[in-house]
């Protein structure tokens, strides 16, 4: 073959690969989402190149209004990520360092923590602080501000030592929410908006703030047994606030994750930091700053760096998943809580990107 014939064979190659590729995702999740009910929109992109990106069922179930590619889901602790994200950021800029205490930045806190809590343990779950739920869902049953938030759910004791125990905690999140508004002397939302979402045109992500979202989904739980789509609980889920009160589509975290992946957001130091898990913890689960990050295998052949930041809130359930060195981008949110084992999915769908089924 003559070499100027070279280029085109081998855009040609890799067009037919892709087609293939996508081809088998599709398959797969229609198979599977039919299944299992799933109600939601699934994208998987490898850097600019969307791969797969479809919709399912209902946003409104009431009205049989079909989810589109731009509906908007809450993300849940997705909302987590977008957070610590911007915790490295007032880092980068002289805010503060990972190792302050959290009355060094936040004098105003009241908790049993403030001087024994470091802005790196709130980050991890290791902080020791009791949950935000030790009195049950309580929380989320009337209409709160974060300051009341704050003050009466997040602000308690040490149930363990900081710095000794992994404990997911959204208590963790909303304290740096109020760290974030402390440092800036800005609300949470307008910090979000002015550091994340409108340098990256992230026109479909934001807060919410007990008031009606265009184009958002509405949320369902489906009933196994009976079979059939229930309405979500009436909770107040604004009350999450920084550790689980986001919208966002699946093209904006598309966006988003390129962005924080690829060096733009924070820096490559300050990415690595939020990679890094913590060791040396008792119930060590390889969580990070926000998110989770760990090893898996692809076919029992190699192992393979993944980042996820999985999320659900009454009603709604998402993934936003990461395969490093491929930059590929799994993004699945669901409107249809109890629909699909969203970790089955990821297993299920990494032979097919990694081409060794």
């Amino acid at each position: 073959m003559s070499l100027k014939y070279l280029p085109l064979f081998f855009g040609l190659f890799l067009i037919i690969s892709l087609k293939g590729q996508t081809q088998q995702l599709q398959s797969f999740f229609d198979a599977y989402t039919e299944e299992h009910h799933f109600n939601g929109n699934i994208l998987i992109a490898e850097r600019d190149t969307v791969l797969f990106s479809k919709t399912y069922g209902m946003a409104n179930q009431e009205f049989k209004l079909p989810n589109e590619l731009e509906t908007k889901f809450r993300i849940a602790s997705i909302t987590k990520l977008f957070t610590s994200a911007l915790i490295y950021k007032a880092v980068e800029e002289g805010k503060f360092n990972l190792d302050d205490k959290i009355f060094q930045v936040l004098p105003t806190y009241e908790g049993e923590g403030a001087k024994k809590v470091n802005i790196h343990q709130l980050l991890t779950s290791t902080s020791g602080i009791e949950s935000l739920e030790s009195e049950g869902d309580v929380v989320y049953e009337k209409k709160l501000t974060s300051d009341e938030v704050l003050g009466k759910y997040a602000s308690g004791q040490l149930d363990t030592l900081p710095g000794t125990k992994f404990s997911y905690n959204n208590a963790d999140y909303i304290i740096l929410g109020k760290v974030l508004e402390e440092v800036y002397q800005k609300s949470f939302e307008t910090i979000l908006r002015e550091k994340i979402i409108e340098p990256l045109e992230l026109s479909n992500t934001g807060i919410l703030d007990y008031m009606v979202i265009p184009n958002l989904a509405t949320p369902y739980w489906w009933d196994k047994d009976k079979k059939r789509f229930e309405r979500d609980i009436p909770y107040y889920v604004e009350n999450y606030w920084s550790s689980g009160n986001m919208y966002s589509n699946i093209n904006d975290l598309d966006k988003f994750s390129n962005a924080l992946y690829e060096g733009r957001l924070i820096s490559e130091d300050s990415l690595e930091k939020l990679l890094r898990t913590v060791e040396g913890v008792r119930d060590y689960d390889n969580y990070a700053s926000g998110l989770w990050s760990f090893s898996f295998p692809i076919g029992n052949k190699k192992y393979h760096h993944g980042a996820s930041r999985p999320g659900n809130i009454w009603g709604s359930e998402c993934m936003m998943f990461r395969f490093i060195e491929k930059e590929i981008n799994i993004i699945i949110l669901s409107n249809g809580m109890g629909t699909a084992d969203m970790w089955s999915m990821l297993r299920k769908v990494q032979p097919i990107l990694y081409d060794e089924l």
